[in-house]
């Protein structure tokens, strides 16, 4: 990797390091909680509606921004387990609740 790459990366790594510490200091200043999901967590890839989690090695394969290998469409999550058909964002909006609550993704709706 150049010399350039890597200050890119860590400017890139810096920045979002100072988002997070603003967001931690006003949430702290609003006694709120901030909850930060583990970097390898599957938002995007667990049915929020049945737990179920795409791998490389499921039927489908994992959500890229190509969609799958069976649906190419980026913007929609279907489960090949449960049937459940939503918006990739949504999903992954609420696998992120539950993971705050502490909660199974199937427990939490969002409405």
């Amino acid at each position: 990797m150049s010399a350039s790459k890597d200050k890119v990366k860590n400017l890139q790594r810096s920045l979002f390091r100072r988002l997070r510490t603003a967001i931690e200091y006003k949430a702290a200043w609003q006694h709120q909680h901030v909850v930060i999901a583990d970097r390898f967590f599957p938002s995007t890839q667990r049915c929020s509606n049945c737990g179920f989690i795409k791998t490389t090695d499921s039927y489908g394969g994992k959500m890229t921004l190509q969609g799958d290998s069976i649906y190419h469409d980026h913007d929609t999550y279907r489960c090949y387990e449960c049937g459940t058909v939503m918006n990739r964002d949504e999903n992954a909006v609420q696998n992120l609740i539950a993971y705050a609550a502490g909660l199974p993704p199937e427990r939490v709706t969002v409405h």
